[in-house]
């Protein structure tokens, strides 16, 4: 029976969290559709969760405050994309829950997660619901009806869990987008997979091993997704390094509330954290340059990531169908040749693909490339016979 948290136990906890994240990555980049199907919810969530086990890394011998500090901090400063920026306050509720220090119990927990979500919920501009937010609050309600039911975290944070993968499966009624795509939502995924990690540790006193998590390439929904109507284009983050402490965060979400949406601009402390999605990021930034100079900068075109994205995962679709071809010869030959004698020659020695050319008359790359793709072999052999036809072969 596990009565309260250790700071060893927490350190594990946050240690499986992002190896479970990073372990479905893939997964949950290719379900990511709302709000829009750039394919890297799973990837942002599983960066801002690396900054976490950074942290913890640093300080693995504190107490339980210090550390949910650091890993704190660390989130908002590594925070990427609009899942990681609210991911980030969920881990931020949960550290001003525990700053008060005392035991970490079930109430303590049942606390953490009700106050994770509400700081996540007054971090986003307009939340939406059937998202990261709906699950997070979902649990914090199931937190809240059941906190004087356990003695054993692992048991209450087993019910939590539960309750959070009932709202996940929930998500598509709640977003037409979700529903078209047949998938639920990405951030919320991340999510389970991040509080499935801290579970593994409290049931089992061990961490999720951390795997190779492999290439990326767009999954089947973010694929049929097609972007006709973007209205704000670029997806633009900071962090302000404040000049003072007392900037006006709220001015300054005032005048970029007009200039985008998706937005979640979060003031702690010595920094602002903004992420918006808008067509205007020479504003956004000019704007946060009056409270203090820029700490990072990212601004990413969303529509030309979706398309990169697509266009990659056919790319990888022909490259695999051409890899293992059905009925494949193991050697294929390919040669240039010019008259009616040599190519005759050559086809009675063997060769598959005769190119017309030679001297005065060299084929194209793409002639070559094309034959080659033709070619039903596993390993091609080109002979160019003659020097001014190499470079090209």
């Amino acid at each position: 029976m596990i009565r309260e948290i250790s700071s060893e136990l927490l350190c594990k906890m946050i240690i499986s969290a992002a190896a479970n994240l990073a372990n479905h990555r893939q997964e949950v980049d290719n379900m990511n559709v709302f709000p829009v199907p750039d394919g890297d919810t799973g990837t942002n969530m599983s960066m801002t969760m690396d900054a976490c086990f950074n942290a913890v890394g640093e300080c693995a011998d504190e107490d339980n405050v210090k550390i949910t500090k650091a890993v704190a901090n660390a989130a908002l400063r590594g925070a990427r994309g609009n899942s990681g920026v609210i991911l980030s306050q969920l881990l931020r509720g949960v550290q001003k829950s525990v700053a008060s220090g005392g035991a970490f119990d079930c109430k303590a927990v049942s606390s953490a997660v009700q106050n994770a979500a509400k700081t996540a919920y007054k971090a986003v501009m307009k939340p939406t619901e059937g998202t990261i937010l709906t699950v997070a609050r979902e649990m914090a309600e199931c937190a809240a009806k059941y906190e004087n039911d356990f003695d054993n975290v692992a048991d209450f944070a087993a019910v939590i869990v539960k309750a959070g993968n009932d709202a996940l499966k929930r998500t598509p009624d709640m977003l037409p987008q979700l529903k078209q795509a047949g998938v639920v939502d990405s951030g919320g995924q991340g999510l389970m997979y991040i509080a499935e990690g801290f579970l593994y540790v409290l049931q089992n006193g061990e961490c999720i091993e951390r795997k190779d998590t492999g290439t990326i390439t767009a999954g089947t929904a973010v694929a049929k997704t097609e972007i006709t109507d973007l209205k704000y284009q670029y997806c633009t983050e900071c962090i302000i390094e404040k000049k003072n402490k007392n900037a006006d965060a709220f001015a300054f979400k005032m005048k970029l509330e007009p200039k985008g949406d998706s937005m979640v601009i979060v003031d702690d402390d010595e920094v602002i954290k903004v992420h918006i999605h808008t067509n205007n990021p020479d504003f956004v930034l000019n704007e946060a340059l009056k409270l203090g100079e820029l700490y990072t900068v990212k601004i990413e075109n969303m529509k030309l990531q979706h398309n990169n994205l697509i266009s990659t995962s056919k790319n990888a679709e022909k490259s695999a169908e051409k890899s293992q071809p059905e009925n494949a010869k193991k050697y294929g030959f390919i040669c240039v040749a010019a008259g009616e004698g040599l190519e005759e020659t050559f086809k009675k020695l063997g060769v598959d693909c005769i190119i017309k050319g030679g001297q005065t008359m060299n084929p194209s790359t793409d002639d070559i490339l094309h034959s080659i793709e033709e070619l039903n072999a596993e390993n091609i052999y080109v002979f160019p016979n003659n020097k001014n036809i190499i470079m090209a072969s």
